[in-house]
């Protein structure tokens, strides 16, 4: 049987250990947003909240602006 989520495993090659990308343990990190991205910044808000094909699919978000 096959590793689940292959293309995120060969993409973290070289880059997360061999050790964590190749555990098939089901492990989840909960980790507020806010802990990783400064949303405050105008820059990481620009960026995303540029246009986007994402948008096709789903509302823009109007708090950040």
């Amino acid at each position: 049987m096959g590793f689940a989520k292959a293309p995120l495993r060969d993409g973290m090659r070289g880059i997360v250990t061999d050790s964590t990308r190749d555990n098939r343990r089901k492990v989840g990190f909960n980790v507020p947003i806010a802990a990783f991205l400064d949303v405050s910044d105008s820059k990481t808000r620009a960026l995303l909240l540029d246009e986007g094909p994402i948008f096709e699919h789903v509302r823009q978000a109007s708090c950040w602006r």
